[in-house]
């Protein structure tokens, strides 16, 4: 009965779903080059609005009876409709920024396009590791698994949302009638899309490795953003491990490692990462939040003050500006007046307001190099002369979560309670030299550039880190990237 309800639901909706801006953008600059229809499948892939409507416009024609086998890539489907026909597609195509105006609506959408990128790459490098050579049908099957929940998103949204402020119960049917897989189920018999798709989808038998591979990549993609560790995705990891015969432990660490991965290649700007959630100290989905306005919980990969229209708006303070902390922002303040500063003494500004004012007890930058290959340290307060963390340097690609700051202003905070959690993401010779497991750490900016990260601690202090102290921190270098940024623009 439920299909059918979705079925209903569909004939009363569009079978198109809108695109971002910034792919349709970037499909617009290519229209002038008359060899680029790779470019043009790279980007529409990219996009589940895009991929979609190139599939659903070839295989129109293509259903049961008709001879032709539908068409299963994008690519492929560019290459039949020819450039022109699919610039016309695009340009035509409807823009979520335009058409997704509730409130938090297309914040949410842009979510589930998140999920989408984190799911495709999941099952990229998971097919690498099982021995696959050519994982692009899967990655299709992957991007689009999460149809019916867009659509949902896009055009009953008031149910929606809804159903999003109460998702750990996790029952869409009592908002629609239907569950979101059986409405993508719908979508792929209306439309013949790739059957690889319904592999990825909830309780079907599957009857080959492949399948079971996009199962448990879409239910890990999915239950990530309930937290990391809930019951529900560690038994999903668990039967993952069994299923490829490989140890528990692999299986976990090796998906937290896409997580990461996944992260530095989306191009949404305003969504939460699943590398993000990865540093949740309690279970918890970025839904929950969401009364007046969507916000980050405390103790996670926090957002730097940043004013953006489509951005969730940043909480509140967490605490009173104490005197000490005062003068550290004040001494900012007069720098970015004084006509004679200079980025080094801005930045030694905010090295010593943290040291002296806020009584850290090591502090840190540690910098990009020129190359923007290598984090390493260049300035420190309150660092032992021996200290091997006085030379610690990192590949980037090998900075696990200190890259994912550089990402945007950003700030973490991990405890004694999160660092077992988290310390195989984190880079080892870093961990090593400082043997501590309480600290804080942020990116700092000039204007959208990243220059490099601070680190504070208080190692073997009398106070350890608080709420109160980790807002300060993340308010003060924020302030020191914006005088930084004007100060650059003189």
């Amino acid at each position: 009965m439920s299909v059918e309800q979705a079925k209903r639901w569909l004939q009363s909706h569009s079978a198109t779903i809108p695109a971002l801006s910034v792919n349709l953008d970037k499909i617009a600059q290519l229209k002038e080059d008359q060899k680029h229809s790779d470019r043009l499948a790279r980007i529409a892939i990219r996009d589940p609005a895009l991929a979609l409507a190139l599939l659903a416009r070839v295989n129109t024609n293509r259903g049961n009876g008709s001879g032709k086998d539908p068409v299963e890539s994008p690519l492929a489907a560019i290459s039949l409709l020819g450039d022109h026909v699919s610039h016309m597609m695009f340009e035509n195509h409807p823009r979520a920024e335009n058409t997704l105006t509730q409130e938090h609506q297309l914040w949410i959408f842009e979510q589930l396009i998140e999920r989408s990128l984190h799911n495709e790459r999941q099952v990229e490098l998971w097919a690498q590791q099982l021995g696959y050579k050519q994982p692009e049908l899967f990655k299709v099957a992957a991007l689009l698994a999460y149809l019916g929940e867009m659509f949902c998103c896009a055009y009953d949204f008031k149910n929606y949302l809804n159903y999003v402020r109460g998702i750990e119960q996790q029952d869409e049917t009592k908002q629609f009638g239907f569950h979101f897989d059986e409405l993508t189920e719908v979508l792929c018999d209306t439309l013949n899309l790739p059957t690889l798709i319904n592999a990825a989808l909830s309780e079907k038998p599957r009857n080959n490795p492949v399948e079971q591979l996009l199962h448990y990549c879409s239910r890990v993609c999915l239950l990530s953003e309930r937290g990391w560790y809930n019951p529900r995705l560690m038994l999903t990891l668990q039967d993952f491990a069994r299923t490829f015969q490989m140890p528990e432990e692999r299986v976990c660490s090796m998906t937290h490692q896409f997580a990461i991965s996944a992260s530095a290649e989306s191009y949404v700007e305003q969504a939460w990462t699943p590398a993000a959630q990865l540093l949740l100290l309690t279970d918890t989905h970025w839904g929950s939040h969401l009364k007046e306005a969507p916000t980050a919980p405390e103790n996670t990969l926090e957002d730097a003050p940043k004013p953006r229209s489509s951005a969730p708006p940043e909480p509140n303070p967490a605490a009173q500006i104490s005197g000490s902390f005062e003068h550290a922002i004040n001494t900012i303040r007069t720098l970015t007046k004084q006509s004679g500063s200079t980025q080094s003494g801005l930045v030694n500004a905010c090295l010593k307001g943290l040291f002296q004012d806020l009584h850290l007890a090591r502090v840190s930058l540690l910098m990009l190099s020129a190359d923007k290959k290598h984090l390493q340290n260049r300035m420190s307060l309150g660092l032992k002369e021996n200290s091997r963390f006085r030379q610690f340097t990192v590949e980037l690609d090998k900075a696990g979560l200190l890259r994912i700051l550089l990402q945007k202003p950003q700030a973490i905070w991990i405890t004694p309670h999160s660092l077992a959690q988290y310390q195989k993401l984190l880079p080892s010779n870093m961990l090593a030299s400082l043997m501590t497991d309480n600290f804080m750490a942020m990116s700092l900016f000039i204007g959208n550039k990243p220059i490099g990260v601070v680190y504070a601690d208080r190692h073997q202090a009398p106070q350890p880190i608080t709420a109160d102290l980790f807002s300060q921190f993340k308010q003060l270098i924020s302030m020191t990237s914006k005088a930084l940024t004007l100060l650059a623009k003189r």
